[in-house]
């Protein structure tokens, strides 16, 4: 891939990353929110659920600004395009991350009790989908000076992704295993949770393929 760099290609490559790392700051919230459920006032669960919207809310704006740079930006058609699928397939994150957590703050306000160990593996998901895009931001960071890097990291991607989905059937399965002993609104509620959860890695594995295959294909 050429994309011809200047001032003002840097410049939406720089805001590129910026929204990255706003996706990267909402999971790691809700990874927060997840690791201290139990304890947490729903006060306190409030206040991560704002700061999470918010940054939600600036990746929207940026969201806004990336699409008006790419529609009248200098890049080839076919560059334009792909990044433009890059940048709003990455976009769901921060969404993901918040209907998530707005899901857990419901369940804390009406005092749905959610078994331990649901709770851990929501957590092991949160941090192990953090770390995941962490590793693609640093993608987004070596694009497109590194593409050799590019690779490296989308196949790291690539295996969080696997077990992410590995820990989403052992959540499931604790999630079945604990409903089949006592029946209770959590057992309608968390599967959608989990799943949400798993699927913040699945866009994580769709930019940076975006990025390996789409991008690095046309050097």
């Amino acid at each position: 891939m050429k994309i011809p760099m200047g001032k003002v290609v840097e410049d939406l490559l720089s805001k590129v990353k910026m929204h990255a790392s706003l996706a990267h700051q909402s999971v790691k919230i809700l990874s927060r929110i997840l690791s201290g459920y139990a304890e947490l006032s729903l006060e306190s669960l409030r206040s991560f659920y704002e700061e999470l919207s918010r940054v939600e809310h600036s990746g929207d704006d940026l969201k806004r600004e990336l699409i008006k740079d790419l529609t009248t930006g200098p890049l080839h058609p076919d560059d334009r395009e792909d990044l433009m699928k890059a940048v709003l397939t990455l976009d769901e994150i921060p969404g993901l991350s918040r209907a998530v957590a707005k899901k857990m703050l419901v369940f804390k306000h009406i005092n749905v009790e959610i078994p331990p160990s649901l709770i851990k593996h929501l957590h092991e998901m949160a941090e192990k989908s953090a770390t995941c895009v962490e590793k693609l931001c640093q993608v987004i960071t070596a694009f497109p000076s590194d593409m050799d890097k590019v690779l490296d990291l989308s196949a790291v991607i690539d295996q969080l992704e696997r077990e992410v989905d590995d820990m989403r059937l052992k959540a499931l399965e604790e999630l079945f295993k604990t409903c089949k002993e006592s029946l209770g609104i959590h057992c309608v509620a968390l599967y959608t949770v989990i799943d949400d959860v798993e699927l913040i890695t699945d866009r994580c594995r769709d930019v940076a393929t975006i990025y390996s295959l789409n991008l690095v294909s046309k050097r």
